[in-house]
């Protein structure tokens, strides 16, 4: 059997050039002549290993790869890093597989026309918009969708668990005593934040704990958005002693609208956030949050279009774990609080 030795002594170069060059390394520069021989050569010696299998399949398949996103491709810059993260993980994941063409990832946007989106040979479709039905997208075959379910059974899909989540959050806070929670979240773009509203809705009503003036939900998902609903919230007649975030940006500025009135984070209110974002752990005090794996869920994603170019027909749908991540936004209610409340 031929070893990378045999083909570095034959090839006139290192072993670790030859290892690289056949793993498909894409950050490798290294001379095209030098390439070609070494391929060639490893082909004429029968040279094989399982990584470059799938390189070399992916690579004969995959012509042309389309990722959608749902944001307008002015703001992206400034969308939330949920959805930037998982883009990143997409993008790695592709180029490391092999699977980006000579002609590169087709990115499209919310505003994009889609005439040309079923040329390709596979898409990965990040987050949901109404406007993006079955019917843009029905003569593609591979076809995978990242914080959305398929509504076509053909199709796969990398999702998390909302309900559990949002669950998980409130059963920390009731742990700590909380019976006056309210909920902040955003609709704009994202369909899939009614599961985290109907999650919070239904977790309360088993308690018969809800108020539906607690709930403060707008149009959007940045930190100005979550500022004006905790004014709100400041502003009513009876303030929760906790709030579920539906996203830390929202977080952060409802954080802000408290900080201004002198309300204590988390003595006088406790708060937990949902994404866990990188700017979550360096504001103060250090945010209570779930944490999604993004990129992880990019990455995913990824791997199931190599799978399906590769010849898999059979739908897939793989959910993604979500943790709790505890920090400095929350402690156990204030005992005169809780008399009052309880």
């Amino acid at each position: 059997m031929a070893t990378l030795k045999d083909i570095a002594r034959e090839a006139n170069t290192s072993e670790s050039t030859v290892s690289r060059v056949l793993s498909g390394d894409q950050t490798f520069s290294v001379a095209n002549e030098t390439r070609s021989r070494i391929l060639k050569i490893a082909n004429r010696l029968n040279y094989r290993t399982s990584r470059r299998r799938q390189i070399n399949q992916a690579q004969h398949i995959a012509k042309s790869i389309g990722v959608v996103q749902f944001w307008d491709k002015q703001v992206v810059e400034h969308w939330d890093q949920f959805f930037l993260s998982i883009r990143s993980g997409v993008e790695r994941e592709l180029t490391n597989l092999g699977l980006g063409s000579s002609q590169g990832i087709r990115m499209y946007y919310r505003n994009d026309s889609f005439i040309d989106i079923n040329q390709l040979d596979g898409l990965i479709v990040i987050g949901e918009d109404a406007a993006f039905g079955p019917d843009v997208y029905a003569s593609t075959q591979n076809v995978v969708f990242i914080d959305c379910q398929a509504t076509i059974d053909k199709y796969d899909s990398v999702i998390i668990d909302y309900t559990k989540a949002t669950r998980e959050a409130l059963n920390y806070l009731f742990g700590l005593g909380h019976r006056e929670i309210g909920f902040i979240g955003g609709t704009q773009i994202v369909e899939r934040a009614n599961e985290r509203v109907h999650a919070f809705e239904s977790f309360m009503q088993e308690r018969e704990l809800l108020r539906p003036t607690n709930i403060y939900v707008a149009d959007g998902w940045m930190v100005n958005d979550g500022y004006e609903m905790m004014k709100q919230a400041i502003q009513s007649k009876a303030m929760p002693t906790a709030f579920f975030i539906a996203s830390d940006l929202l977080a952060i500025g409802a954080m802000k609208a408290l900080n201004e009135v002198g309300m204590s984070i988390p003595d006088d209110v406790s708060i937990v956030g949902f994404n866990d974002i990188e700017m979550a752990q360096f504001i103060s005090p250090p945010l209570t949050t779930i944490k999604v794996h993004t990129e992880t869920m990019g990455k995913l994603a990824a791997k199931l279009l190599r799978d399906r170019l590769n010849g898999r027909d059979i739908p897939v749908t793989l959910t993604v774990s979500t943790q709790l991540v505890v920090r400095g936004t929350c402690s156990e209610v204030r005992s005169e609080r809780a008399g009052v409340l309880g």
